[in-house]
């Protein structure tokens, strides 16, 4: 999402799970993030670029769709229960 592109930077690690083989998780690693937003319909979304960390699956095609997780850090359980709430209220007032 666009509210959350500034936890992510290159060379972040994550796990890919592509829709025609959900059993399987691959390890990921950003290797960069397109500056640009594209408007979808879920909202502004920023194109990130990966590579496996792994050797590449045989069977892996291009545009083959999926969801990937990335590894942002760690938060607390405080943050994360209120920076959304935290980020609103600083876009309607100002602060």
């Amino acid at each position: 999402k666009e509210s959350d592109i500034h936890n992510l930077n290159p060379n972040m690690d994550g796990e890919l799970s592509l829709a025609s083989r959900p059993q399987d998780k691959h390890s990921i690693k950003v290797s960069s993030i397109n500056p640009a937003a594209s408007s979808k319909e879920e909202g502004n979304v920023f194109l990130t670029h990966s590579t496996f960390e792994n050797e590449t699956p045989g069977w892996f095609r291009p545009g083959m769709t999926g969801i990937a997780k990335i590894n942002a850090g760690k938060k607390t359980l405080l943050w994360i229960l209120t920076h959304r709430t935290m980020d609103f209220l600083r876009f309607k007032l100002w602060w």
